[in-house]
């Protein structure tokens, strides 16, 4: 065997390895549900809206000031209406809104949003989810391991999407806000489309650095936060999932604005995009604009894009799995097979110099 052919069979279990690892979130809960009809009765699924009835969201929403509905095709990602947020110049508006839901140590959160065109993006806040013991204190106090802590996603005035997390060794009163690290630039988004926006938090094994967090931009994982410490109790869970479209910390509103939101999932499984029902394919966006990120688009794949060294799962081992209990990546395959066979070639030119 050559040194070509010994090196492809070391090799070989790595390749394929990674390359499992990197689809091991799957296409996602949607998938199975075109339209993300049926999909809040999957039994992962802690908290689903559409928007489709303009009671039942005047209904969630509390009579919050800056809430509203819309059936304004142009403003409706899917099905019959969406949530339509109004910011006022000088305010905070709107509020956020804190619904609880079933406990659990790890929580997907998957919407679309879509801003007005000329929408100023000053201190933007986005849905997440908190962890919340009965004293838990409130914004700007360190949380100390035992009363909170939480992520939602946020853009900057760079308009990049970042994670804001409130955790034990955080650096400062107020939550820490990790940039995107899998994608270089980082996606600056754009106003007048719709994104899907999917983040994840995984809670620590008490007394390891083992959290998580996990950002997805339409369908592409753009952010993966590792050795995160959330919790010293096992008693703190994920218990609230917070809608927010608040403009926060010390600044108010720049003028009066609007941006538009549809189809919220909460789950405790990857959820991906909204299904199309055609070929298995996921819709990202109305609109014929492309994700900016000064040279790198956000529309590929769901999958974790970490090597199997740096992840790991219930499992055991490095963390391998098949996507849907079965699936393979069938590209890993073929460059395993094309590598063997340029090794056979070598192997036979180096016959052919001897003779």
């Amino acid at each position: 065997m050559t040194r070509l052919s010994q090196s492809i069979a070391l090799l070989a279990p790595f390749i394929l390895c990674s390359s499992w690892a990197l689809a091991q979130e799957g296409p996602g809960l949607a998938a199975n549900y075109p339209n993300d009809e049926g999909l809040a009765d999957d039994p992962a699924v802690l908290y689903f809206l559409d928007f489709n009835d303009e009671a039942e969201t005047m209904a969630w929403s509390q009579g919050v000031t800056g809430y509203g509905w819309t059936s304004e095709p142009a403003h409706v990602f899917n099905g019959s209406g969406a949530l339509e947020i109004s910011q006022t110049v000088g305010t905070h508006d709107p509020y956020e809104i804190h619904p609880e839901i079933a406990e659990t140590d790890i929580a997907y959160v998957r919407w679309y949003r879509k801003w007005q065109p000329g929408y100023d993006f000053t201190q933007h806040k986005m849905s997440g989810v908190y962890a919340k013991s009965p004293d838990a204190t409130g914004a700007g106090e360190i949380p100390t391991g035992y009363d909170k802590y939480s992520c939602k996603l946020y853009v900057d005035f760079d308009r990049h999407p970042r994670f804001y997390t409130y955790h034990p060794e955080q650096d400062g009163i107020y939550g820490d806000a990790p940039h995107m690290n899998l994608v270089d630039p980082p996606i600056a988004v754009e106003a007048d489309r719709w994104y899907c926006f999917e983040m994840m938090i995984k809670a620590n094994t008490v007394g390891e650095h083992d959290g998580e967090l996990k950002m997805w931009i339409d369908g592409q994982l753009v952010g993966h936060i590792e050795g995160m410490r959330f919790r010293d109790t096992d008693e703190l869970k994920i218990n609230e999932f917070t809608y927010s479209a608040y403009v926060g910390g010390n600044w108010t509103s720049e003028q009066d604005q609007q941006l538009w939101d549809d189809q919220i999932v909460v789950a405790t499984e990857y959820i991906g995009p909204l299904s199309t029902g055609s070929g298995g394919g996921s819709s990202t966006s109305t609109s014929s604009s492309s994700t900016s990120s000064s040279g790198t688009g956000a529309g590929g794949s769901g999958g974790d894009t970490n090597s199997a060294s740096n992840y790991r799962t219930d499992d055991g081992g490095c963390g391998c799995r098949t996507a849907g209990g079965g699936e393979r990546n069938w590209t890993a395959l073929l460059l395993l097979t094309a590598l063997a066979g340029l090794g056979l070639r070598r192997r036979g030119s180096d016959a052919d110099r001897r003779v």
